[in-house]
């Protein structure tokens, strides 16, 4: 029911349910990452905070709670805490393009562009036609003054974003 509601976007109504569920199953660490995925989505950035770090306290080998923490402290601007949490998510679970490409990301916000380009690079050795962090591939190239690589990984972005339409 928790699922069915939050896929229908009824917030309210899949917040409650997995606070019921939780409270049944209280030691299941996956239910807080839910949770907190509800609560980012209904705008409730502090309880989404809350219950990522809850679901680490219960799974803390979870590179996914991890990961949902890494990117909402990313979105909160906890720069250097967003790192903290994504390198965790990628030790946990190496060469998963997705976090390689976060990482990449918020390195490239606190201005460590030489090193968010290497995680792009990496992200895309795992994943060639992985169009986000061909993106931004591109992005850090340009700052680095490298405009004939930018634009070529930008182009090729654009191809592959092409081939797959939304």
């Amino acid at each position: 029911q928790a699922n069915e509601s939050f896929a229908q976007g009824d917030f309210k109504a899949a917040t409650q349910a997995f606070h019921d569920v939780i409270k049944l199953h209280p030691d299941i660490g996956e239910l807080y990452i839910n949770l907190g995925a509800v609560l980012k989505a209904s705008g409730d950035i502090l309880g989404a905070e809350h219950a990522y770090r809850d679901a680490i306290k219960k799974i803390p080998k979870s590179a996914i709670a991890w990961f949902n923490l890494g990117n909402l402290l990313r979105e909160t601007k906890n720069g250097e805490e967003a790192l903290k949490a994504y390198r965790k998510a990628d030790k946990l679970q190496p060469g998963t393009p997705e976090i390689l490409n976060n990482l990449g990301i918020q390195l490239y916000d606190l201005g460590a562009i030489d090193d968010a380009l290497k995680h792009y690079d990496a992200a895309l050795s795992f994943r060639p036609t992985f169009a986000d962090a061909m993106t931004n591939r591109g992005n850090a190239l340009q700052r680095l003054c490298r405009m004939d690589e930018a634009e070529l990984s930008l182009r090729d972005a654009l191809a592959v974003e092409s081939m797959n339409p939304v």
